[in-house]
């Protein structure tokens, strides 16, 4: 996963909700096809993506993917890095499966 990182949570929430604003989120579900759908304000999205915090350090990251990168500023966008498997630990597995 790609990222903006930062030393703190204010700028990546800042970053965070310019996106959300830029593509115009929180907005109603779209029911797709047919079959029983739930209200539009029950399938409400809220936010593109939710800013991460480090286990272990202190830094957040906010994702980038090809939906929301052309609305972050270059500048920022070129900050962008691999986020490495210290930002995601896995549990090692304790036990078989029988």
């Amino acid at each position: 996963m790609t990222g903006i990182v930062y030393l703190s949570q204010a700028p990546a929430d800042a970053q965070s909700t310019s996106v959300d604003v830029a593509l115009g989120y929180p907005r109603d579900g779209v029911d797709v096809g047919g079959g029983i759908h739930c209200t539009p304000a029950q399938s409400r999205t809220y936010r593109h993506a939710q800013v991460i915090q480090h286990p272990t350090l202190l830094q957040w990251a906010y994702p980038v993917d090809a939906i929301n990168s052309p609305v972050i500023s270059p500048v920022v966008l070129a900050t962008a890095v691999v986020l490495d498997t210290t930002w995601f630990p896995a549990s090692p597995i304790t036990g078989q499966i029988e």
